[in-house]
Order: structure tokens, then C-alpha cells, then sequence
């Protein structure tokens, strides 16, 4: 096997792994709890045409490659064993389709929920600021006030 060869395998796998996954996900299965796949889909459509952007710019195609083949793969095995197998509680471990559909289901509270936490979180930056700078003027007045004495 040639350099060039062995530079181009991931990036082959990355391409073989979606399409095993796009089969595996349109083929049926043991899966307890029945799922729209377009979600998924669309989600592995979208990471596909990252990596192809990626070998495309040739930049850093060897690193989409690697990430897009992990990706998949681990979609893959979760699929594999939630719906082929039928391993795997109906809460614990959900079935790939389901848990992206969930995000289109409950896209509304998910927004919701987004703009709580930075709600929240921009509550306690600005207060951890407007603390730290009252305790630093109290500092620095005490400081003042002791080198008058």
C-alpha cells in the first residue's frame, strides 16, 4: 500500500459509514418505539456535505475525514444496537430516530429553554461584575482612607 493510499482510506470510510448508516436507518428493525427518520437524515445529510465542504477546500480534509468517520460510526453502533439488536431500554438508550426527532418535535421549548439559560447566565456574569467591582472600589477606598489616617 502506497502513502497515497493509506492518506486516502479515512477518508473513504467516512463515506462508507454514511451510507451504511442511511441503509440501516431505512431498513427495518426491533425497535420498540416507531420514529420519523427525515430528522436523522437531514442531521447526516448535514454532516455529509460538511465533510465533502471539507475535502473540497482540501484544507483540512484529512481531520473532516477522521471526525465525520467517528461521527458516523458512533451513529452507526447506536443504531445498530438500539433497532437491530433491540438492546437497550426505551428511556435510557432511545433509538438514534427518535432522539432526533424529539428536536424537531420540541423545537419551540428547546428555544425557550436556550434563552433561559442565557438569560440566567448573563444575570450572574453581570452580577459576579458589578461584585467584583464594588468590592475592588471598597478596597481601594479603604486604602485611600487608611494612608490619610
Amino acid at each position: 500500500m502506497t502513502k497515497r493510499e493509506a492518506k486516502n482510506r479515512p477518508i473513504l470510510a467516512v463515506h462508507i459509514l454514511f451510507a451504511a448508516l442511511m441503509l440501516s436507518m431505512y431498513l427495518p428493525g426491533n425497535a420498540k418505539v416507531k420514529a420519523s427518520p427525515i430528522c436523522m437524515t437531514a442531521a447526516c445529510v448535514l454532516i455529509e456535505l460538511a465533510v465533502i465542504y471539507q475535502l473540497i477546500r482540501r484544507k483540512k480534509a484529512r481531520t473532516a475525514g477522521d471526525i465525520g468517520a467517528i461521527v458516523f460510526f458512533v451513529l452507526l453502533f447506536w443504531q445498530v444496537y438500539t433497532t437491530r439488536l433491540g438492546r437497550g431500554h426505551i428511556i435510557l438508550v432511545p433509538t438514534p430516530k427518535a432522539v432526533f426527532s424529539v428536536f424537531y418535535t420540541m423545537r419551540e421549548r428547546m428555544i425557550l429553554g436556550i434563552f433561559s439559560s442565557l438569560f440566567a447566565r448573563t444575570h450572574g456574569a453581570v452580577s459576579s461584575i458589578y461584585l467584583f467591582a464594588r468590592e475592588t472600589t471598597l478596597k481601594i477606598s479603604a486604602k485611600a482612607w487608611f494612608s490619610c489616617v
